[in-house]
């Protein structure tokens, strides 16, 4: 597997199959050959793909997890909230990730 992350958060935006080619330019990542995504405010200048991933969590989502020489859960913490995790497919308007559990 491969996983796009974003530099300056670490967090795991974007996770491919080792199959699929990912072409960047400084501002852009392009998805497939032909491109069938390309995601504009993705690119070298401020992300990096790292490949041969084995050990991807089995409830991966994006922004879910950090990735920096291994997983790590992107749980807010140190706030004295409880957090639960929504997925973006069943989140409300506004909501995704991890939000207050009240």
């Amino acid at each position: 597997m491969k996983t796009l992350i974003e530099n300056s958060t670490k967090l795991s935006k974007f996770m491919f199959e080792d199959s699929v080619v990912i072409n960047q330019t400084s501002a852009t990542t392009t998805i497939g050959n032909p491109p069938e995504l390309v995601i504009g405010d993705l690119g070298s200048s401020n992300s990096t793909v790292i490949e041969d991933l084995s050990n991807v969590p089995s409830d991966w989502h994006a922004e879910r997890y950090t990735y920096d020489n291994g997983w790590k859960n992107a749980h807010p913490t140190d706030d004295g909230n409880t957090y639960k995790w929504v997925p973006w497919d069943t989140a409300g308007p506004g909501f995704k990730g991890w939000v207050i559990d009240e």
